[in-house]
C-alpha cells in the first residue's frame, strides 16, 4: 500500500511505443511501468532506482533512460520486460542499469556551482545520443551506445532547467 501511495508522486512519463508502456517516474526514485490501454491503478512493474528523485525520463531504442537527482542512469528494455513477465507483489529489485552517467562533483570543477543532478533529458535519435542538463549549469552529450560522455556545453551561467521532452522509441 505504501509503495502504491509513492507512486502518487509522479512528476514525470514517457512512452514507449514500440512496446506501448507508459512510464512513470517518481519524486522518490520510483519507476513503474504500466500498459496504457488497462487500469493505471496498478502497474505491471515498478522498481526503486536507489536515487531520491527522477526528473526526466526518455525511451529510445532499446534504452529507457532517467534523469535523476544523482545523474543519469539508463536500463535496457529487455532487461525490463523480462522483470514485467514475471511481476511481483512488492516492488522489484531495480534492473541492473545499461550505463550510468554522473555528473562530476563540484570539487572536480573550477567554479562551485549548484548541486550536480540530472534536471531534463533530450534524444538525439540522428546522432544516438542525448543531452543532459546538468543542475550545475552546464550541459552534457551521451553516447547512447557507450553511455559515455560525447561533448559538454559551458558557460550556461545558471541552472539549467528542462531540455525538451524524451524522444520515442
Amino acid at each position: 500500500q505504501r509503495q502504491l501511495a509513492r507512486l502518487r508522486e509522479t512528476t514525470v512519463l514517457c512512452l514507449h511505443q514500440r512496446q506501448h508502456f507508459l512510464v512513470a517516474g517518481t519524486t522518490c526514485g520510483l519507476i513503474a511501468v504500466f500498459t496504457p490501454f488497462s487500469s493505471l491503478a496498478t502497474p505491471l512493474l515498478r522498481f526503486d532506482t536507489g536515487c531520491s528523485a527522477i526528473y526526466d525520463l526518455a525511451s529510445h531504442g532499446d534504452l529507457l533512460i532517467a534523469a535523476t537527482d544523482i545523474g543519469v542512469v539508463a536500463y535496457a528494455w529487455p532487461t525490463i520486460l523480462e522483470a514485467v513477465a514475471a511481476p511481483e507483489v512488492e516492488p522489484s529489485a531495480a534492473p541492473e542499469p545499461a550505463f550510468e552517467f554522473c555528473i562530476p562533483p563540484p570539487a572536480l570543477r573550477k567554479v562551485a556551482r549548484p548541486i550536480a543532478e540530472a534536471n531534463g533529458l533530450a534524444v538525439d535519435a540522428v546522432a544516438d545520443a542525448v543531452w543532459v542538463a546538468g543542475g550545475d549549469g552546464d550541459a552534457y552529450c551521451l553516447d547512447l551506445s557507450t553511455g559515455k560522455g560525447k561533448k559538454k556545453g559551458l558557460g550556461l551561467g545558471s541552472v539549467v532547467g528542462r531540455t525538451g521532452a524524451g524522444g520515442g522509441g
